[in-house]
């Protein structure tokens, strides 16, 4: 009967295009039934500690094996997220638990030293602002959301903001933009970008805005190709009226989303 349950639990594995050829090592952590409940976040933590503790995925180690933290609701007892462990080699990609929210004023450092990894991987923003704090908190801003990585860094980043005319007009805005857009390094290739950008897209519908965005015009650009791949449509180009750390002129290209496609 064993056996047979094994076989059964198998067959996903078998049935993938790169089946590991080592078993899959499963380990569950409780609390007690007196503690208190842990938080998402908590328990993200708490499975990164355990991993690195055993060796399995040390922190910072890209090369680590690959493993996936699930946990059970707090209505299904006992309360436990279950990290699995696959040992294969190849992508190395952390599979886990997203955590996305609001961002409050408590994250902004964290939010900084993001950004500040963000900007020395990939230029981003091409200028490195004077106030990063307040760059983060433009005086437009309307929402902003965070995703938490597991050690407790800021993994992504994204905000929303009123549009310089509707800023300007007294007239009640349709459009809102979005902005400060990044994800570190470390967290790439596990979607974080599409999941915030989900949240925004959620929360503008839900608030009847029309979503712009401005983004510079690079040949093959990284950004370009994530936005026209999940539904943005090229408005305009403009001129920037700013410059490149060496002067030279940059030009934006303008895309707009519908709410009805959020």
């Amino acid at each position: 009967m064993l056996r047979r349950l094994v076989e059964l639990l198998e067959q996903p594995v078998v049935a993938g295009v790169h089946p590991p050829d080592k078993p899959v090592w499963h380990c569950s952590l409780h609390n007690h039934a007196d503690d208190a409940l842990l938080s998402d976040q908590q328990w993200a933590r708490l499975a990164a500690e355990f991993r690195a503790g055993v060796g399995l995925v040390p922190h910072g180690d890209l090369g680590a094996v690959r493993w996936l933290g699930i946990r059970h609701g707090d209505d299904s007892p006992p309360r436990r997220p279950r990290p699995c462990s696959r040992l294969v080699t190849g992508e190395n990609i952390l599979m886990q638990h997203l955590i996305v929210r609001t961002r409050s004023a408590a994250d902004l450092d964290r939010c900084v030293d993001a950004l500040r990894v963000v900007h020395h991987a990939d230029a981003y923003p091409l200028n490195w602002p004077a106030d990063p704090h307040e760059w983060l908190t433009p005086p437009r801003l309307l929402r902003a959301w965070i995703a938490d990585g597991p050690d407790g860094s800021v993994a992504g980043h994204v905000a929303v903001q009123r549009t310089l005319n509707a800023l300007a007009s007294q007239a009640p805005a349709r459009h809102a933009e979005l902005s400060r857009l990044y994800v570190t390094p470390a967290a790439r290739r596990r979607s974080v970008a599409s999941a915030l950008v989900r949240h925004a897209r959620s929360w503008a519908a839900e608030h009847g805005y029309n979503l712009t965005l401005n983004v510079t015009d690079e040949h093959r650009s990284a950004a370009v190709a994530f936005y026209e791949a999940t539904g943005w449509q090229h408005s305009h180009t403009t001129d920037a009226d700013w410059t490149t750390p060496d002067g030279q002129p940059v030009k934006l290209r303008h895309y707009i989303l519908d709410s009805r496609d959020a």
